[in-house]
């Protein structure tokens, strides 16, 4: 599918194509949520999920995502798979079968004496809880929540 130039995976939503186009005109800062489009559930990215929606260059444009202001390029937004878009601070697309995951900051240690706080992910794609990440302080466990649930654009 092609809108507006850009050239979309043929599994694109055409709401999803819509919702990338008109954040790529605004200029505004994404956050992206990939995951399985057929389950809705969120795959954990944490890097590369957030800039300015732009396209490449050449004869097939595809969107890609413009990590800052400044930079001469990107990589290419795995449109086919984008389960949730913020734009702007606000959310803008969001797929019907969605799954916000459940992540809870542990009271027990994570194993590890460099990183002792450890955040769970409870119904871990449909088997149970696991843990997803490690840090030094209660303070970084809970921003890093609030990025991966869209509540803060950045860690």
């Amino acid at each position: 599918m092609t809108l507006n130039g850009t050239t979309y995976h043929d599994n694109t939503p055409a709401t999803v194509a819509a919702a990338l186009e008109n954040v790529r005109k605004s200029g505004a800062r994404v956050r992206l949520f990939y995951g399985d489009r057929a389950t809705g559930y969120v795959w954990d990215e944490e890097r590369g999920v957030t800039g300015r929606v732009g396209r490449s260059m050449g004869p097939v444009q595809v969107p890609i995502l413009v990590a800052r202001a400044g930079s001469l390029g990107g990589r290419p937004i795995l449109d086919h798979c984008v389960l949730r878009i913020i734009a702007g601070g606000r959310e803008v697309y969001r797929a019907p079968n969605y799954q916000q995951p459940a992540y809870r900051i542990a009271d027990e240690p994570s194993g590890y004496p460099e990183w002792p706080v450890k955040v769970i992910r409870d119904d871990y794609q449909g088997r149970g809880s696991a843990n997803v990440a490690n840090f030094k302080t209660r303070a970084q466990a809970e921003r890093w929540v609030h990025f991966m649930t869209g509540a803060r654009m950045s860690r």
